[in-house]
């Protein structure tokens, strides 16, 4: 047991329902933290749609798995990280995102990812 990662990045990229990577990627990260000390979450670019309220997929015919974001806590998934330019690029802010989050300036994003020993992009 003392091979397993101590601690891991999810960069989240992907809009929520443009392919099915984000929903895959939300899959992986709930499997990896049974067995990682530390999981992170780190949204940027249209990834950030993926946290915004009240999401309604009944016209694209497919299930809105966004939602369950609000159970990361119960994985012991605490730590979720915004890119703050990302976020007002796209008009948003932190009232427009269903899970408290923290904003991160370029140099702290680059501080984040140092913190880390497995860092996957989505």
């Amino acid at each position: 047991m003392e091979n397993l990662p101590k601690s891991m990045l999810f960069v989240l990229r992907q809009g929520p329902h443009q392919t099915p990577q984000a929903r895959e990627a939300f899959d992986i990260l709930l499997m990896a933290s049974s067995f990682a000390n530390k999981i992170s979450l780190l949204f940027l670019s249209d990834g950030l749609f993926q946290l915004i309220k009240q999401q309604d997929t009944t016209l694209l015919a497919i299930q809105n798995f966004t939602s369950a974001y609000k159970a990361l806590t119960l994985y012991d998934i605490n730590n979720v990280y915004v890119a703050k330019d990302d976020l007002l690029a796209r008009g948003l802010t932190e009232a427009d995102l269903i899970l408290a989050t923290t904003l991160l300036d370029d140099i702290e994003i680059s501080a984040l990812i140092a913190q880390h020993d497995i860092i996957l992009n989505y």
